[in-house]
């Protein structure tokens, strides 16, 4: 299988083109913040945050459900239990990785508080993302 058949948006579920959005977003973001000249600190700062929450947790729906397939109660309940802890195990995972920044103070760690608050917007942003693509995640074929 070709890269361009395994990326078919009628047979790929949108969590893995969201997951790759996101990646591009963190990928962006780093080559921004090695940019000499210090525009926006803030958002430099903590739009990773924001973009990690929702590359995480899409990449494990992505792993479990990469390809449409008839929409079935079960399927669909599965789905959303792995999203749930998917996202909760992203949030809790940055939320720990900054509190590990507060407490050794070394090197390039730097521990900021509006990162929590970019933690939880990537929440809502996924929840959003979430509630938004659901429907368009199975396949609407009869085969």
């Amino acid at each position: 299988m070709g890269l361009l058949e395994a990326l078919d948006p009628r047979r790929t579920t949108p969590w893995t083109f969201v997951t790759i959005a996101a990646l591009i977003g963190l990928t962006a973001v780093d080559q921004w913040r090695e940019l000499a000249d210090p525009c926006c600190p803030v958002l430099r700062g903590s739009l990773p945050n924001s973009l990690a929450v929702p590359a995480l947790a899409f990449a494990a729906l992505g792993f479990r459900f990469a390809r449409r397939e008839q929409r079935e109660a079960l399927r669909q309940r599965a789905q959303r239990r792995l999203f749930r802890w998917a996202l909760a195990f992203t949030v809790v995972a940055l939320l720990v990785w900054e509190w590990v920044q507060r407490v050794h103070r070394a090197g390039r760690l730097v521990y900021d508080p509006l990162d929590l608050l970019a933690t939880l917007a990537g929440a809502a942003l996924c929840i959003f993302l979430f509630w938004w693509l659901e429907p368009v995640s199975f396949s609407r074929d009869r085969d």
